[in-house]
């Protein structure tokens, strides 16, 4: 698998998770968050997650997505900058 396919289904299990940003997670909640995920749906499964939610919930699903992404790719800032506040009104069928 190449990285950018390892960077994919990471942002789909997070995307897929529990966690919320309003959770305020650390690195330690994120990576067991996305194992959990992938564990739980596989790698597809997350993306099926991904697919329902932006054809169910698309201004929800795209403000998560934006989260997921600077998440696992490691945005400063981002998980303890409060500035996601938004998209815990939005929860995703895994929730």
């Amino acid at each position: 698998m190449t990285a950018l396919n390892l960077t994919t289904v990471r942002v789909a299990a997070l995307f897929a998770s529990h966690l919320q940003p309003s959770d305020s997670p650390n690195p330690d909640d994120v990576r067991l968050a996305v194992r959990d995920a992938i564990r739980r749906h596989g790698s597809r499964g997350c993306a099926d997650v991904v697919a329902e939610e932006y054809g169910e919930h698309p201004d929800c699903a795209a403000r998560r997505m934006a989260w997921a992404r600077r998440v696992v790719s490691g945005e400063p800032g981002t998980l303890d900058s409060g500035a996601d506040r938004m998209v815990r009104t939005c929860r995703t069928a895994a929730a």
